[in-house]
């Protein structure tokens, strides 16, 4: 029996989840999202129960305009995220495949500087003897080391206690050579076996969710999984754990109340997806600590040669850049950088393609069009090429970037076109020829084969010529050329 003589063996359990978070302030003109509100959401939750803990499932510290910006002499990287995670009283976090975009300096600085509790189990840290070890936190001369998994116990007013576990698993793809992150579903496995005397055990993972659903099959101890990595909000149902993900920046939250009968061992989840717009307040705390970051995010603008209130262009219609609709299907904003990347072409490339995921404006563009759109729309930037290849890769590139629809690796496309009557690709107004040669522009992340899928995509392969580009280029840097692009128009 847990708890005081006057326990009544019935307990209630909060959570509030988010993921894929790069965004601090709120979208659409102010309209959806901004972590401020997120900050209203919680303080409105432990107010109604008290044991209420607030959950991130990844994708935090990259990428942003801001944290790809420079402040005291070096890059922000996510320490303007780490700022007002903290001021929200983010309890747990597992870090998602963005933290790894960090240099290994870098994401020890996020680290230290966060307030919050960092849980994973199958990511740890290389350290040069070629051993590795658990990821830790440096403050105040101490090391804490990051923790495999979390047992955290909680009492209610009447002194039912109870003990809530937190297994936390991260996707593997290829991080930096600091880390090595392996198989989420064997981790899995043996921390579990670590985690015997819990009432009730949460999944917190940054995976597919064909993964999480694997893991919710495989596990029935788990009683609940909140995911991250997709950015669309879901709740898949299996026999056992739901899996629940949330929309990315915070457009929505999912809360979880969760009710256990520590007698009988009886558990019921209720899960509700929240909107996060403009019914729900600012909370004026964190929303300082936003305008603050957001004030030397203007500057740092500035510093870095980019006039941030220069209109490059005036929008007589909104074009989509919602993560929704570009990672779905041609969107007007899809095809206007599309159209600027082969306008940007020194050698008359008749095509062009780029992967949606490089998109992270998770916005619409309206009206007056400034520098700072463009800074926030591509904040990774990167090199634009004139590639000549063959058809036959060519297509084979296509089909998967179709494939991949719903994903950063979906093809936002130029003067190409799948006619799904004919089952049919057309390279500018002609249907695709396998032997023949084609002129195109694309980006430096597809053709180093960076993309998933698309290893093929690379210097090496015989069939792709890479061609070099002048040193003042519009070729240099996509948002250059879409600069450029916008002028011109």
């Amino acid at each position: 029996q847990k708890g005081s003589s006057s326990a009544d063996h019935q307990f209630d359990l909060t959570l509030l989840a988010m993921n894929d978070v790069y965004e601090i302030g709120a979208l659409g003109g102010g309209t959806v999202g901004g972590l401020a509100r997120v900050a209203t959401i919680r303080k409105q939750l432990l107010k109604e129960n008290p044991n209420t803990l607030t959950l991130h499932a990844g994708d935090f510290l990259n990428p942003s305009l801001i944290g790809n910006l420079k402040h005291n002499g070096k890059k922000i990287k996510g320490a303007q995220m780490v700022d007002v995670m903290n001021q929200i009283g983010i309890d747990w976090v597992v870090p998602g495949n963005h933290e790894f975009d960090l240099k290994r300096n870098e994401l020890q600085e996020r680290i230290n500087e966060s307030t919050f509790g960092w849980v994973v189990g199958n990511a740890q840290e290389n350290i040069s003897d070629g051993s590795q070890q658990a990821f830790l936190r440096k403050k105040n001369g101490k090391k804490e080391f990051i923790p495999e998994y979390v047992i955290q116990d909680l009492v209610d007013a009447d002194g039912t206690k109870i003990s809530v576990g937190i297994v936390a698993v991260t996707i593997p793809f290829d991080v930096k050579k600091y880390a090595t992150i392996t198989d989420p579903i064997q981790k899995t496995e043996q921390v579990l076996a670590k985690m015997t005397d819990c009432d009730v055990i949460i999944g917190l993972t940054h995976l597919d969710w064909k993964e999480d659903i694997k893991i919710a099959n495989a596990f029935p101890q788990i009683d609940l999984i909140i995911g991250g990595h997709d950015h669309y909000n879901m709740l898949k149902k299996t026999n056992n754990a739901n899996v629940t993900k949330a929309d990315a920046n915070a457009r929505t939250v999912y809360i979880h109340r969760i009710h256990i009968d520590t007698k009988s061992k009886q558990k019921q989840v209720i899960s509700t997806l929240k909107a996060v717009d403009t019914t729900i307040a600012f909370d004026p705390q964190t929303q300082q600590v936003v305008e603050k970051w957001q004030a030397i995010g203007r500057k740092a603008v500035i510093a870095a040669g980019i006039d941030p209130t220069k209109v490059l262009i005036s929008l007589k219609r909104p074009l989509d850049g919602r993560e929704v609709a570009i990672r779905d299907h041609a969107t007007g904003l899809g095809e206007l950088i599309a159209s600027a990347m082969l306008a940007a072409s020194e050698k008359k490339a008749v095509a062009a393609f780029f992967n949606a995921g490089s998109v992270r404006l998770d916005d619409y563009w309206e009206g007056d069009i400034t520098g700072s759109d463009i800074m926030r729309t591509l904040p990774y930037g990167g090199v634009i090429f004139d590639i000549e290849i063959e058809g036959g890769t060519l297509r084979r590139a296509l089909e998967i970037g179709k494939e991949n629809r719903g994903k950063g690796g979906f093809f936002q496309l130029a003067q190409i076109v799948y006619k799904s009557k004919e089952k049919a690709w057309y390279i500018a107004g002609e249907p695709l020829q396998d032997q023949k040669k084609y002129m195109i522009v694309s980006s430096d992340f597809l053709f180093q084969g960076r993309e998933s899928g698309l290893d093929f995509l690379n210097p090496k392969n015989p069939a792709i010529t890479i061609f070099d580009h002048k040193k003042d280029s519009p070729l240099t840097d996509i948002r250059k050329a879409v600069a450029d692009y916008l002028l011109k128009k």
